[in-house]
Protein backbone atom coordinates (compact mmCIF):
# COMPACT_ATOMS: atom_id res chain seq x y z
CA UNK A 1 0.00 0.00 0.00
CA UNK A 2 1.79 3.44 -1.25
CA UNK A 3 1.35 6.51 1.41
CA UNK A 4 0.12 9.54 0.17
CA UNK A 5 2.28 12.49 0.25
CA UNK A 6 0.23 14.21 3.42
CA UNK A 7 0.79 10.60 5.30
CA UNK A 8 4.55 10.47 4.07
CA UNK A 9 5.51 14.09 5.29
CA UNK A 10 3.79 13.53 8.53
CA UNK A 11 5.02 10.55 9.28
CA UNK A 12 8.75 11.82 8.80
CA UNK A 13 7.97 14.87 10.96
CA UNK A 14 6.87 13.16 13.28
CA UNK A 15 10.11 10.81 13.18
CA UNK A 16 12.04 13.71 13.44
CA UNK A 17 10.29 15.46 16.14
CA UNK A 18 10.52 12.25 18.74
CA UNK A 19 14.65 12.47 17.50
CA UNK A 20 14.89 16.12 17.89
CA UNK A 21 13.26 15.89 21.42
CA UNK A 22 15.36 13.35 23.07
CA UNK A 23 18.51 15.03 21.53
CA UNK A 24 17.95 18.96 22.66
CA UNK A 25 14.82 18.39 25.57
CA UNK A 26 14.93 15.42 27.48
CA UNK A 27 16.53 15.89 30.47
CA UNK A 28 17.92 18.65 29.31
CA UNK A 29 18.18 19.76 33.08
CA UNK A 30 20.02 16.83 34.12
CA UNK A 31 23.21 18.18 32.66
CA UNK A 32 25.41 20.38 34.93
CA UNK A 33 25.89 23.87 34.25
CA UNK A 34 28.71 23.91 32.71
CA UNK A 35 32.58 26.31 32.30
CA UNK A 36 32.99 28.34 30.35
CA UNK A 37 30.74 30.18 28.58
CA UNK A 38 27.27 28.39 29.44
CA UNK A 39 27.77 29.75 33.18
CA UNK A 40 29.34 33.20 32.58
CA UNK A 41 26.31 34.06 30.11
CA UNK A 42 23.88 32.65 32.62
CA UNK A 43 25.29 34.91 35.12
CA UNK A 44 24.57 37.96 33.58
CA UNK A 45 21.60 36.69 32.57
CA UNK A 46 20.43 36.14 36.39
CA UNK A 47 22.37 39.89 36.68
CA UNK A 48 19.54 41.57 34.29
CA UNK A 49 16.82 39.28 35.34
CA UNK A 50 17.27 40.15 39.35
CA UNK A 51 18.98 43.28 39.32
CA UNK A 52 17.96 44.92 35.77
CA UNK A 53 20.68 44.98 34.52
CA UNK A 54 20.11 45.00 30.83
CA UNK A 55 21.98 47.72 28.51
CA UNK A 56 25.42 46.61 29.68
CA UNK A 57 26.00 42.88 30.87
CA UNK A 58 27.37 42.97 34.56
CA UNK A 59 29.25 40.80 37.14
CA UNK A 60 28.30 41.62 40.94
CA UNK A 61 27.09 44.83 39.75
CA UNK A 62 30.44 46.06 37.98
CA UNK A 63 30.80 46.17 34.04
CA UNK A 64 31.60 42.62 32.75
CA UNK A 65 34.46 43.50 30.15
CA UNK A 66 35.32 40.09 30.62
CA UNK A 67 32.03 39.58 28.19
CA UNK A 68 32.12 42.60 25.16
CA UNK A 69 29.81 40.08 23.17
CA UNK A 70 26.08 42.57 22.41
CA UNK A 71 23.44 41.03 25.75
CA UNK A 72 20.71 39.29 23.12
CA UNK A 73 21.25 35.87 24.72
CA UNK A 74 21.43 36.77 28.17
CA UNK A 75 18.28 38.97 27.38
CA UNK A 76 16.41 36.01 25.93
CA UNK A 77 17.59 33.49 29.30
CA UNK A 78 16.72 36.77 31.59
CA UNK A 79 13.00 36.73 29.64
CA UNK A 80 12.72 32.61 30.20
CA UNK A 81 13.53 33.21 33.96
CA UNK A 82 11.37 36.25 34.42
CA UNK A 83 8.44 33.83 32.93
CA UNK A 84 8.98 31.46 35.80
CA UNK A 85 11.09 28.81 33.98
CA UNK A 86 13.48 26.43 36.25
CA UNK A 87 16.91 27.98 36.15
CA UNK A 88 18.73 25.66 34.02
CA UNK A 89 15.64 25.67 31.46
CA UNK A 90 15.76 29.73 31.19
CA UNK A 91 19.07 29.03 30.40
CA UNK A 92 19.09 26.35 27.60
CA UNK A 93 15.28 27.19 26.53
CA UNK A 94 16.81 30.12 23.80
CA UNK A 95 19.34 26.92 22.36
CA UNK A 96 16.75 24.50 22.15
CA UNK A 97 14.03 26.69 20.32
CA UNK A 98 17.14 27.81 17.99
CA UNK A 99 17.94 24.21 17.50
CA UNK A 100 14.20 23.87 16.61
CA UNK A 101 13.50 26.54 14.71
CA UNK A 102 17.12 25.76 12.79
CA UNK A 103 15.10 22.11 11.56
CA UNK A 104 12.16 23.94 10.81
CA UNK A 105 13.73 26.58 8.87
CA UNK A 106 15.89 23.77 7.01
CA UNK A 107 12.92 21.83 6.49
CA UNK A 108 10.40 24.54 5.26
CA UNK A 109 13.03 25.84 2.36
CA UNK A 110 13.40 22.22 0.95
CA UNK A 111 10.28 20.92 1.82
CA UNK A 112 7.66 23.49 1.31
CA UNK A 113 9.84 26.32 -1.15
CA UNK A 114 11.28 24.00 -3.10
CA UNK A 115 9.06 21.01 -2.83
CA UNK A 116 11.75 18.64 -2.28
CA UNK A 117 10.59 15.77 -0.27
CA UNK A 118 13.87 14.12 -0.50
CA UNK A 119 15.86 16.94 0.47
CA UNK A 120 13.79 17.87 3.40
CA UNK A 121 14.50 14.75 5.07
CA UNK A 122 17.94 14.57 4.72
CA UNK A 123 18.90 17.88 5.40
CA UNK A 124 16.80 17.44 9.11
CA UNK A 125 18.56 13.81 9.29
CA UNK A 126 21.71 15.32 8.70
CA UNK A 127 21.78 18.39 11.14
CA UNK A 128 19.98 15.96 13.72
CA UNK A 129 23.45 13.21 12.91
CA UNK A 130 25.83 16.58 13.79
CA UNK A 131 27.04 15.54 17.43
CA UNK A 132 28.71 18.72 16.97
CA UNK A 133 25.71 20.70 16.48
CA UNK A 134 24.04 18.56 19.50
CA UNK A 135 26.51 18.43 22.09
CA UNK A 136 28.00 20.54 24.52
CA UNK A 137 28.27 24.32 23.62
CA UNK A 138 25.63 23.37 21.23
CA UNK A 139 21.97 22.30 21.68
CA UNK A 140 22.03 20.94 24.63
CA UNK A 141 23.84 23.65 26.83
CA UNK A 142 23.17 27.56 26.79
CA UNK A 143 25.73 28.93 24.17
CA UNK A 144 25.87 31.33 21.57
CA UNK A 145 26.13 28.98 18.75
CA UNK A 146 23.27 27.56 17.84
CA UNK A 147 20.76 30.61 18.66
CA UNK A 148 23.80 32.00 15.88
CA UNK A 149 23.05 29.39 13.50
CA UNK A 150 19.53 29.95 13.52
CA UNK A 151 19.45 33.60 12.87
CA UNK A 152 22.52 32.74 10.09
CA UNK A 153 20.62 30.58 8.51
CA UNK A 154 17.43 32.31 8.72
CA UNK A 155 19.35 35.64 6.70
CA UNK A 156 21.06 33.22 3.73
CA UNK A 157 17.49 32.18 3.41
CA UNK A 158 16.27 35.59 2.70
CA UNK A 159 19.14 36.72 0.70
CA UNK A 160 18.42 33.88 -1.23
CA UNK A 161 14.40 34.81 -1.74
CA UNK A 162 15.86 38.36 -2.68
CA UNK A 163 17.93 37.07 -5.27
CA UNK A 164 14.81 34.81 -6.80
CA UNK A 165 14.27 35.60 -10.53
CA UNK A 166 12.59 38.26 -10.87
CA UNK A 167 15.05 39.93 -8.11
CA UNK A 168 12.61 40.30 -4.77
CA UNK A 169 14.16 43.43 -2.45
CA UNK A 170 11.42 43.03 0.17
CA UNK A 171 13.42 39.71 1.55
CA UNK A 172 16.08 42.30 2.62
CA UNK A 173 14.36 43.74 5.18
CA UNK A 174 13.60 40.38 6.86
CA UNK A 175 17.63 39.40 6.30
CA UNK A 176 18.58 42.70 7.83
CA UNK A 177 16.17 41.76 10.91
CA UNK A 178 18.05 38.40 11.56
CA UNK A 179 21.46 40.06 10.43
CA UNK A 180 21.03 42.44 13.08
CA UNK A 181 19.73 39.89 15.47
CA UNK A 182 22.64 37.46 14.84
CA UNK A 183 25.24 40.63 15.77
CA UNK A 184 23.04 40.91 19.37
CA UNK A 185 23.85 37.34 19.52
CA UNK A 186 27.62 36.95 18.85
CA UNK A 187 28.90 40.65 17.70
CA UNK A 188 31.21 40.33 14.44
CA UNK A 189 31.01 36.44 14.48
CA UNK A 190 27.29 36.33 13.34
CA UNK A 191 28.27 38.40 10.48
CA UNK A 192 31.46 36.65 9.05
CA UNK A 193 29.44 34.74 6.13
CA UNK A 194 27.80 38.21 4.92
CA UNK A 195 30.68 38.28 2.36
CA UNK A 196 30.38 34.80 0.68
CA UNK A 197 26.92 35.67 0.50
CA UNK A 198 27.93 39.05 -1.29
CA UNK A 199 29.93 36.68 -3.56
CA UNK A 200 27.03 35.13 -4.45
CA UNK A 201 25.04 38.16 -5.44
CA UNK A 202 27.79 40.21 -6.89
CA UNK A 203 28.11 36.55 -8.96
CA UNK A 204 25.51 37.62 -11.61
CA UNK A 205 25.33 40.82 -12.95
CA UNK A 206 21.77 41.03 -13.83
CA UNK A 207 20.31 39.59 -10.47
CA UNK A 208 23.19 42.35 -9.13
CA UNK A 209 21.90 45.03 -11.19
CA UNK A 210 17.62 44.43 -10.14
CA UNK A 211 18.59 44.69 -6.71
CA UNK A 212 21.22 47.61 -6.72
CA UNK A 213 18.32 49.90 -8.67
CA UNK A 214 16.01 48.86 -6.05
CA UNK A 215 15.07 52.15 -3.40
CA UNK A 216 14.49 48.71 -1.29
CA UNK A 217 17.64 47.62 -1.28
CA UNK A 218 19.45 50.53 0.28
CA UNK A 219 16.77 51.23 2.95
CA UNK A 220 17.20 47.31 4.18
CA UNK A 221 20.79 48.07 3.91
CA UNK A 222 20.92 51.38 5.85
CA UNK A 223 18.36 50.21 8.59
CA UNK A 224 20.41 47.05 8.91
CA UNK A 225 23.97 48.78 9.64
CA UNK A 226 21.79 52.02 11.89
CA UNK A 227 20.70 49.29 14.10
CA UNK A 228 23.87 47.33 14.74
CA UNK A 229 25.49 50.73 14.88
CA UNK A 230 23.50 52.01 17.32
CA UNK A 231 23.70 49.25 19.68
CA UNK A 232 27.51 49.67 19.49
CA UNK A 233 27.32 53.34 19.72
CA UNK A 234 24.77 53.58 22.35
CA UNK A 235 27.00 51.22 25.04
CA UNK A 236 30.23 53.28 24.35
CA UNK A 237 28.44 56.36 25.56
CA UNK A 238 27.01 54.24 28.45
CA UNK A 239 30.53 52.08 29.10
CA UNK A 240 33.32 54.37 27.80
CA UNK A 241 35.96 51.90 26.16
CA UNK A 242 33.80 49.36 25.44
CA UNK A 243 34.50 49.20 21.51
CA UNK A 244 38.88 49.30 22.34
CA UNK A 245 37.81 46.26 24.35
CA UNK A 246 35.44 44.57 21.87
CA UNK A 247 38.72 45.12 19.36
CA UNK A 248 40.84 43.55 21.40
CA UNK A 249 38.32 40.46 22.26
CA UNK A 250 36.86 39.85 19.20
CA UNK A 251 39.66 40.62 16.36
CA UNK A 252 42.83 41.14 18.44
CA UNK A 253 43.09 37.97 20.70
CA UNK A 254 40.62 35.85 18.84
CA UNK A 255 41.47 36.55 14.48
CA UNK A 256 45.02 38.02 15.03
CA UNK A 257 46.12 36.17 17.99
CA UNK A 258 45.70 33.08 20.13
CA UNK A 259 43.84 33.01 23.08
CA UNK A 260 43.46 31.20 26.35
CA UNK A 261 46.45 28.62 24.27
CA UNK A 262 43.42 27.51 21.45
CA UNK A 263 45.76 27.50 19.30
CA UNK A 264 45.45 24.85 16.38
CA UNK A 265 46.63 24.19 12.99
CA UNK A 266 45.12 25.16 9.63
CA UNK A 267 42.80 22.17 9.11
CA UNK A 268 41.24 22.12 12.87
CA UNK A 269 37.99 22.75 11.43
CA UNK A 270 38.16 19.92 8.74
CA UNK A 271 38.72 17.77 11.57
CA UNK A 272 36.09 19.07 13.50
CA UNK A 273 33.42 18.46 10.60
CA UNK A 274 34.91 15.18 10.24
CA UNK A 275 34.36 13.90 13.81
CA UNK A 276 31.04 15.87 14.04
CA UNK A 277 29.08 16.32 11.05
CA UNK A 278 31.02 12.90 9.03
CA UNK A 279 27.59 11.88 7.07
CA UNK A 280 27.06 15.75 6.35
CA UNK A 281 30.85 15.91 4.79
CA UNK A 282 31.08 12.64 2.57
CA UNK A 283 27.51 13.50 1.13
CA UNK A 284 28.56 17.52 0.40
CA UNK A 285 30.78 16.65 -2.73
CA UNK A 286 27.25 15.97 -4.41
CA UNK A 287 26.23 19.58 -4.01
CA UNK A 288 28.08 19.57 -6.79
CA UNK A 289 25.70 17.87 -9.25
CA UNK A 290 23.26 20.78 -8.62
CA UNK A 291 26.32 23.21 -8.92
CA UNK A 292 26.41 22.40 -12.45
CA UNK A 293 23.04 20.69 -13.57
CA UNK A 294 20.28 21.62 -11.01
CA UNK A 295 17.49 23.72 -11.57
CA UNK A 296 18.31 27.68 -11.20
CA UNK A 297 16.68 27.90 -7.73
CA UNK A 298 18.18 24.81 -6.44
CA UNK A 299 21.38 25.94 -7.78
CA UNK A 300 20.86 28.99 -6.27
CA UNK A 301 20.21 28.09 -2.85
CA UNK A 302 23.21 25.08 -2.94
CA UNK A 303 25.60 27.75 -3.80
CA UNK A 304 24.94 30.73 -1.12
CA UNK A 305 24.99 27.82 1.15
CA UNK A 306 28.16 26.75 0.66
CA UNK A 307 29.33 30.43 -0.04
CA UNK A 308 27.84 31.00 3.34
CA UNK A 309 29.13 27.98 5.28
CA UNK A 310 32.52 27.69 3.05
CA UNK A 311 33.18 31.83 4.12
CA UNK A 312 33.02 31.08 7.60
CA UNK A 313 35.35 27.90 7.89
CA UNK A 314 37.67 29.86 5.72
CA UNK A 315 37.79 32.77 8.30
CA UNK A 316 37.52 30.14 11.46
CA UNK A 317 40.56 28.71 9.45
CA UNK A 318 42.82 31.94 9.11
CA UNK A 319 41.70 32.98 12.68
CA UNK A 320 44.43 31.74 15.22
CA UNK A 321 42.62 31.34 18.08
CA UNK A 322 40.08 27.94 17.10
CA UNK A 323 37.25 26.38 19.18
CA UNK A 324 35.32 23.59 18.04
CA UNK A 325 32.32 24.74 18.30
CA UNK A 326 32.92 27.67 16.49
CA UNK A 327 32.06 26.04 13.57
CA UNK A 328 28.73 25.09 14.00
CA UNK A 329 26.81 27.85 12.36
CA UNK A 330 28.32 26.31 9.15
CA UNK A 331 26.32 22.91 9.74
CA UNK A 332 23.07 23.44 8.94
CA UNK A 333 24.16 25.48 5.77
CA UNK A 334 26.31 22.59 4.81
CA UNK A 335 23.51 19.84 5.19
CA UNK A 336 20.97 22.32 2.69
CA UNK A 337 23.62 21.59 0.06
CA UNK A 338 24.50 18.38 0.63
CA UNK A 339 20.77 17.64 0.55
CA UNK A 340 20.29 19.57 -2.83
CA UNK A 341 23.00 17.28 -4.02
CA UNK A 342 21.54 14.15 -2.81
CA UNK A 343 18.31 14.80 -4.47
CA UNK A 344 19.28 16.40 -7.93
CA UNK A 345 21.92 12.95 -7.83
CA UNK A 346 19.08 11.00 -7.67
CA UNK A 347 17.02 12.61 -10.31
CA UNK A 348 19.68 12.25 -12.61
CA UNK A 349 19.65 8.44 -11.59
CA UNK A 350 16.01 7.77 -12.44
CA UNK A 351 16.91 6.18 -15.69
CA UNK A 352 19.02 3.72 -13.79
CA UNK A 353 16.77 2.35 -10.81
CA UNK A 354 19.65 -0.05 -9.24
CA UNK A 355 22.36 2.59 -9.66
CA UNK A 356 19.30 4.93 -7.90
CA UNK A 357 18.83 3.05 -5.03
CA UNK A 358 21.98 1.93 -4.30
CA UNK A 359 22.93 5.66 -3.92
CA UNK A 360 19.74 6.24 -1.64
CA UNK A 361 20.60 2.98 -0.07
CA UNK A 362 23.70 4.47 1.07
CA UNK A 363 22.21 8.00 2.15
CA UNK A 364 19.98 6.41 4.28
CA UNK A 365 22.66 3.91 6.38
CA UNK A 366 24.99 6.90 7.10
CA UNK A 367 22.40 9.25 7.88
CA UNK A 368 20.67 6.31 9.87
CA UNK A 369 24.18 5.38 11.59
CA UNK A 370 24.79 9.30 12.26
CA UNK A 371 21.58 9.60 14.08
CA UNK A 372 22.33 6.61 16.36
CA UNK A 373 26.04 7.83 17.04
CA UNK A 374 24.63 11.07 17.95
CA UNK A 375 21.71 9.58 20.26
CA UNK A 376 24.20 7.20 22.04
CA UNK A 377 26.59 10.39 22.83
CA UNK A 378 24.21 12.39 23.88
CA UNK A 379 23.83 9.91 26.77
CA UNK A 380 27.51 10.33 27.96
CA UNK A 381 26.86 13.92 28.86
CA UNK A 382 25.72 13.57 31.81
CA UNK A 383 28.65 11.09 33.73
CA UNK A 384 31.11 11.42 34.72
CA UNK A 385 31.52 14.93 35.13
CA UNK A 386 34.12 17.01 36.55
CA UNK A 387 33.96 17.77 40.00
CA UNK A 388 34.09 21.68 39.11
CA UNK A 389 30.84 21.03 37.53
CA UNK A 390 28.70 19.03 40.32
CA UNK A 391 29.24 22.06 42.97
CA UNK A 392 25.78 23.68 41.32
CA UNK A 393 23.65 20.45 40.59
CA UNK A 394 24.90 19.52 44.91
CA UNK A 395 23.89 23.17 45.66
CA UNK A 396 19.84 23.02 43.73
CA UNK A 397 19.64 19.70 45.14
CA UNK A 398 20.21 20.65 48.96
CA UNK A 399 17.61 23.46 48.18
CA UNK A 400 15.12 21.55 47.39
CA UNK A 401 16.12 19.83 50.14
CA UNK A 402 15.35 22.60 52.57
CA UNK A 403 18.94 23.65 53.55
CA UNK A 404 19.25 27.07 54.71
CA UNK A 405 22.12 27.10 57.08
CA UNK A 406 25.30 29.56 55.91
CA UNK A 407 27.16 27.45 53.78
CA UNK A 408 30.68 27.57 51.94
CA UNK A 409 31.83 25.79 48.81
CA UNK A 410 35.33 24.86 49.28
CA UNK A 411 37.17 24.06 45.69
CA UNK A 412 40.81 23.23 44.69
CA UNK A 413 41.47 26.77 43.35
CA UNK A 414 39.32 29.39 42.53
CA UNK A 415 39.35 31.61 39.96
CA UNK A 416 40.88 35.30 40.08
CA UNK A 417 38.46 37.57 37.43
CA UNK A 418 40.72 38.82 34.31
CA UNK A 419 38.72 41.64 33.05
CA UNK A 420 36.12 43.60 35.14
CA UNK A 421 34.40 42.76 38.25
CA UNK A 422 35.31 43.79 41.95
CA UNK A 423 39.15 43.71 41.99
CA UNK A 424 41.07 40.74 43.25
CA UNK A 425 37.79 38.77 44.14
CA UNK A 426 38.06 34.88 42.87
CA UNK A 427 35.31 32.58 42.35
CA UNK A 428 33.49 29.84 40.40
CA UNK A 429 31.21 30.83 38.06
CA UNK A 430 28.88 27.74 38.56
CA UNK A 431 29.09 28.42 42.14
CA UNK A 432 28.55 32.34 41.79
CA UNK A 433 25.18 31.69 39.82
CA UNK A 434 23.52 29.54 42.60
CA UNK A 435 24.81 31.71 45.36
CA UNK A 436 23.13 34.53 43.60
CA UNK A 437 19.96 32.52 42.76
CA UNK A 438 19.39 31.71 46.59
CA UNK A 439 20.84 34.63 47.99
CA UNK A 440 17.04 35.72 49.48
CA UNK A 441 16.96 32.53 51.58
CA UNK A 442 20.76 30.99 51.85
CA UNK A 443 24.01 32.50 52.32
CA UNK A 444 26.64 31.04 49.91
CA UNK A 445 30.01 31.57 50.50
CA UNK A 446 33.22 30.03 48.28
CA UNK A 447 36.81 29.22 49.55
CA UNK A 448 39.91 27.58 48.19
CA UNK A 449 42.13 24.55 49.98
CA UNK A 450 44.12 26.56 52.87
CA UNK A 451 41.78 29.33 52.99
CA UNK A 452 40.88 29.73 56.98
CA UNK A 453 36.88 28.86 57.59
CA UNK A 454 34.90 29.64 59.97
CA UNK A 455 33.97 27.50 63.01
CA UNK A 456 31.16 26.15 63.76
CA UNK A 457 29.73 25.99 60.41
CA UNK A 458 28.59 24.46 56.67
CA UNK A 459 30.77 23.53 54.00
CA UNK A 460 30.29 21.59 50.70
CA UNK A 461 33.24 20.36 48.55
CA UNK A 462 32.92 18.07 45.33
CA UNK A 463 36.53 17.52 44.97
CA UNK A 464 38.79 15.26 46.31
CA UNK A 465 41.88 17.10 46.93
CA UNK A 466 39.52 19.52 49.02
CA UNK A 467 37.69 16.69 50.58
CA UNK A 468 41.50 15.61 51.82
CA UNK A 469 42.28 19.12 53.01
CA UNK A 470 39.03 19.90 54.90
CA UNK A 471 39.71 16.02 56.84
CA UNK A 472 43.00 17.18 57.70
CA UNK A 473 42.11 20.86 58.98
CA UNK A 474 39.26 20.21 60.47
CA UNK A 475 36.81 18.55 62.72
CA UNK A 476 33.76 17.79 61.35
CA UNK A 477 30.78 15.28 60.98
CA UNK A 478 28.89 14.33 57.77
CA UNK A 479 25.73 15.65 56.99
CA UNK A 480 24.57 14.88 53.47
CA UNK A 481 26.82 13.04 50.78
CA UNK A 482 25.69 12.59 46.84
CA UNK A 483 27.14 12.26 43.37
CA UNK A 484 30.38 12.93 45.15
CA UNK A 485 30.03 15.93 46.75
CA UNK A 486 29.45 15.94 50.65
CA UNK A 487 27.75 18.49 53.00
CA UNK A 488 30.06 18.96 56.40
CA UNK A 489 29.41 20.47 59.53
CA UNK A 490 33.12 22.20 60.89
CA UNK A 491 33.12 22.44 64.63
CA UNK A 492 36.96 23.38 65.25
CA UNK A 493 39.98 23.63 63.41
CA UNK A 494 42.49 20.93 64.10
CA UNK A 495 45.50 23.14 64.06
CA UNK A 496 46.39 26.68 64.03
CA UNK A 497 46.34 28.17 60.72
CA UNK A 498 47.99 30.95 58.85
CA UNK A 499 46.06 34.30 58.35
CA UNK A 500 44.35 33.67 54.99
CA UNK A 501 41.36 35.09 53.05
CA UNK A 502 37.73 33.28 54.41
CA UNK A 503 34.85 33.58 52.58
CA UNK A 504 31.68 35.69 52.62
CA UNK A 505 28.04 34.90 51.83
CA UNK A 506 28.17 36.76 48.58
CA UNK A 507 30.76 34.96 46.92
CA UNK A 508 33.96 37.71 47.35
CA UNK A 509 36.67 36.93 49.93
CA UNK A 510 37.37 38.70 52.21
CA UNK A 511 40.65 39.18 54.98
CA UNK A 512 40.67 37.59 58.40
CA UNK A 513 42.15 39.59 61.49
Amino acid sequence: MRLSARWLDGLTLAGFILVAFVLFIWRSDALPLQYWDESRIANNALEAAMAGHWLVPTDHGWVDRWETKPPLLPWAMAAFMKAGFAPLWAVRAPSIVAALATLGLVWGALRIDLKDRLAGAVAVALVLSANVFVGLHGARTGDYEVPESALILAYVLCLWKAADDPARPGWLFAAGGCIVAAAMIKGVAGLIPLPGCAVFMLADRRRFAALAGDWRTWLAGAATIGLIAGYYLSREAYDPGYLKAVFANELGSRLLAVNEGHGEGPFFYLGVLFRGFLPGLLLLPLAAVSVFHGEARRRDLALISLAGGGCLILVLSIAQTKLFHYVIPAIPLLAVAAAIGVADAARRLAAHPARARIVLGGVAVLCAAGLARTILLSLTFYSPMPFRMRDGAFLAALHKAGERAPVTVVDDELWLLPYGGPPGRRYSQIIDFYATLYRADWPIGQAQIGWRLATPSSAITCSPAALAWLRGAYDFSLARRGDGCVLLRLRAPRNSASPTPSSSPNGGPVRSS
